[in-house]
């Protein structure tokens, strides 16, 4: 195959455009085969027909595709560039980008690998049938199918394929100088990485879990970490191995992977230090508020109800065809008054669990905390309906308390508002 070249001949492509041409490329102490250049160049090896006993892309059935064995591809490119297989990947990369890998090693056992190029049921003129056209340009099928084992990968709409050094393939995430987490870090690589990229290095199908690989994707910086708590392992139907939202747990299969705790020890982040405190200390200083203002109405009932009563009677406002809105029902007093107890009391108590449980979970993972403050929110939310709906709404407006020059406390409600409203924004920060 005159497409390959070793890293240090003379003749090796200097430019993109010449190793577009070249099809396979050796920069770097890896070789890199593009699919469809070759196959337009006509270097890929002869195609057969070839009968597979399941395919997990058609209900399990047996099919028969047109293709290639990929060893024959790859002998190609070993005898043109000496290259060194210990502990080297085979990376697919997919146009959906899916980007799964394999060891090198698994491609030369007993379950071998084929690249295919076509469905012999499509139609005539056709490649694949109604329904597969995603599948091209190649599709990768293994003699059997082996749903137990993960490492058999079945990319489709397959446009280039990679074999390198593992260190190399994931230069950005591999924990170098950190012995002790390369099991957890193998186990991951070949769980999420498919899909998800971590440093920049990964699949593109679900979300980065820290570092944005495509820069018109968000994500919120609380996905600095990634902590890959009691994984499951992921079907292997390309189109199910996508997980959309990482929460530190995954639950996709039956068979359990052992707890892996992993931190990339390339480009760590981490994250920002003062954020969760803050959160904290906010809420529970709101709950202590809510609680003094509870505990003042409750034992100095007589004065604070004075104030209640004088609100909703309207004594003093000065727009008298709008009376008719008072309340000058004692009984009726006394029962708002209990209401706006109980609300204030409700949101204390709710703020006070939530900043216990956001203190508690400070070091979890960003789902696991973000799962943990629903308590903060409501106590908070709750507050904030109070000022807002009670004393600036129905006092305020309702019963024209703004019009009051003794019995006005529009002032304070309107910057408690401010403050409870301040503090929501705050906690939908990751």
């Amino acid at each position: 195959m005159a497409g390959c070249m070793a890293n240090d001949s003379k003749q090796q492509p200097n430019t993109e455009k010449e190793t577009a041409i070249a099809g396979i490329d050796t920069i770097n102490h890896q070789i890199i085969i593009d699919l469809p250049v070759l196959a337009a160049q006509g270097k890929l090896p002869p195609e057969d027909t070839i009968h597979f006993k399941r395919d997990p892309h058609f209900n399990n059935l047996e099919k028969d595709f047109i293709g290639f064995a990929l060893a024959e591809l790859l002998k190609t490119a070993f005898e043109h560039f000496h290259f060194d297989t210990a502990k080297a990947v085979v990376l697919f990369e997919c146009t959906d980008g899916y980007t799964p890998t394999t060891p090198l090693a698994l491609l030369y056992g007993k379950n071998r690998p084929y690249v295919v190029s076509a469905d012999t049921d499509a139609a005539k003129g056709k490649k694949w049938a109604p329904g597969f056209e995603k599948f091209a340009p190649f599709y990768l099928v293994w003699d059997d199918y082996l749903p137990a084992d993960h490492r058999y990968v079945y990319p489709y709409s397959l446009v280039k394929i990679k074999v390198l050094s593992i260190h190399k393939a994931f230069k950005n995430a591999y924990p170098v100088d950190n012995p002790d987490m390369v099991k957890g870090f193998m186990l991951y690589s070949q769980n999420c990485m498919k899909c998800h990229a971590i440093n920049k290095e990964g699949g593109e199908m679900g979300p980065e879990f820290n570092y944005p690989k495509k820069h018109h994707r968000i994500l919120e910086r609380g996905q600095y970490h990634c902590i890959c708590q009691k994984l499951n392992h992921f079907p292997h139907q390309q189109q199910d191995a996508a997980c959309y939202g990482f929460k530190g747990r995954r639950v996709c299969g039956n068979s359990q992977i052992p707890e892996i705790h992993f931190q990339t020890q390339s480009n760590r982040m981490t994250y920002p230090s003062i954020i969760r405190p803050a959160q904290t200390m906010l809420v529970f200083m709101l709950g202590c508020y809510t609680l003094l203002v509870f505990f003042t109405n409750v034992t100095d009932y007589n004065v604070n109800f004075t104030f209640m009563e004088k609100v909703s009677g309207m004594s003093d406002t000065y727009s008298e065809h709008n009376r008719w809105r008072s309340i000058t029902n004692t009984y009726l007093i006394h029962l708002l008054y209990w209401i706006v107890i109980g609300i204030e009391g409700l949101s204390g108590f709710f703020c006070m669990s939530g900043a216990w449980r956001l203190w508690k979970h400070r070091k979890a993972g960003p789902g696991d905390f973000a799962q943990h403050k629903t308590h903060a929110f409501v106590g908070v939310f709750i507050g904030l309906m109070l000022w807002l709906g009670a004393f600036l709404t129905v006092g305020g407006e309702w019963f024209l308390m703004w019009q009051s020059d003794e019995w006005n406390a529009q002032g304070t409600a309107f910057h408690l508002t401010e403050v409870y409203g301040i503090a929501l924004l705050v906690l939908m920060k990751e």
